[in-house]
């Protein structure tokens, strides 16, 4: 789980400060339902099977919105962080 509070400080950045700043939230809405729907899903089947699956789920879906993010912002947009 300490993983998920490095990635998340990461996401914060690029999210609400990084894209709000320049005028491009919608990428963070997009990203933000992408990484949902994804976590949504890996909850139904990681928590199912597995007694740890709750934190793995977390795990994946913070890590999706870091891809997508970083993805979006630099290739996409053009921006770099």
């Amino acid at each position: 789980m300490i993983f998920t509070l490095f990635i998340g400080v990461n996401n914060f950045f690029l999210g609400p400060v990084y894209a709000n700043m320049n005028k491009k939230s919608l990428i963070f809405l997009k990203s933000i339902l992408i990484s949902s729907i994804l976590s949504l899903i890996s909850s139904y089947f990681l928590i199912r099977y597995f007694s740890y699956g709750p934190a793995l789920s977390f795990l994946f879906s913070e890590f999706v919105l870091l891809v997508v993010l970083s993805y979006s912002l630099r290739f996409k947009y053009g921006f770099s962080s």
